[in-house]
């Protein structure tokens, strides 16, 4: 729902969703893959915070934001407690602010309407990168 809100309402080309969450899905309506097929095409960034505490530390609500937000190019935090959140908005915010805009556009026709996956590395030591994991070629 929230990809489709930006969809239809963005002003900006860059769309950022930030979750929150105290646990595993419950109540989706589409499958944690889904989501990731749709902000793949909506070229959505995602980050999330997972407030699990101990009981959720290495489960499958970790494994499935983790897995959501490498694919999107963001990144998740999990603090220990609630009073710890603010250093992970702090971040989100951070990188929101300082990200940069790499643009391609392939003369290969024959690639529109694939995914093609990309891989960036940065060769200094003082900088690092975190890009989605590929993006939907697009006609025109």
């Amino acid at each position: 729902m929230g990809q489709t809100y930006l969809s239809e309402h963005a002003t900006r080309d860059r769309k950022v969703l930030v979750i929150v969450t105290d646990g595993l899905d419950n109540a989706s309506l589409v499958t944690a893959d889904e989501v990731v097929r749709q902000a793949e095409q909506r070229d959505t960034v995602v980050f999330a915070v997972g407030l699990f505490g101990d009981a959720e530390k290495n489960g499958r609500g970790r494994h499935e934001l983790d897995h959501l937000t490498d694919k999107t190019g963001g990144a998740a935090y999990y603090p220990a407690s609630i009073d710890e959140i603010g250093p992970a908005a702090l971040e989100i915010a951070r990188q929101i602010r300082n990200r940069y805009t790499i643009a391609y556009e392939s003369t290969n026709k024959a690639l529109e309407g694939s995914y093609r996956t990309i891989r960036v590395t940065v060769s200094s030591r003082r900088l690092s990168a975190r890009a989605r994991a590929g993006y939907l070629t697009v006609g025109r």
